[in-house]
């Protein structure tokens, strides 16, 4: 007994960096904007606040509720408002980055099933080889 011990703290120390790579990562104040019944795609608004000493980097979104999920950006371009996918989402330390509409936000693809106002959908932020995941609940607005 005492060897499996030794052996699962050593296990411990040896992979908590990456297990903890996004610790600090707080999504608050979120929420899905509830999408038209047959619409394929929804966006989830709200704030990333990055509560460590360390700067984050997200580098890729998922839901198990949806088929796809991308940061976007919105922007103007001369006269013309425009979108486009970002790659990645880095904070610095004790940054907070506001996802609102006309700007950050993240895109939700192919919805596993429709969703409505007081649903709740997992949205998981990777930093690497590791994950966070949020409850996020989907409104009417």
């Amino acid at each position: 007994i005492m060897k499996f011990f030794v052996a699962f703290n050593i296990c411990c120390v040896l992979f908590m960096p990456t297990a903890w790579a996004c610790k600090g990562l707080a999504f608050q104040q979120a929420f899905v904007r509830e999408p038209p019944p047959s619409a394929n795609v929804a966006a989830a608004y709200g704030m990333f606040v990055n509560h460590s000493s360390k700067t984050l980097v997200i580098n890729q979104f998922s839901s198990t509720a949806f088929g796809g999920v991308e940061l976007h950006e919105m922007r103007m371009r001369g006269d013309t408002m425009q979108m486009r996918a970002l790659p990645q989402l880095t904070i610095k330390p004790h940054q907070t980055v506001k996802l609102e509409r006309g700007g950050l936000h993240l895109m939700l693809f192919r919805p596993q099933k429709a969703i409505t106002a007081s649903d709740t959908v997992s949205v998981t932020a990777s930093c690497g080889k590791s994950v966070t995941s949020f409850i996020v609940p989907v409104q009417r607005l």
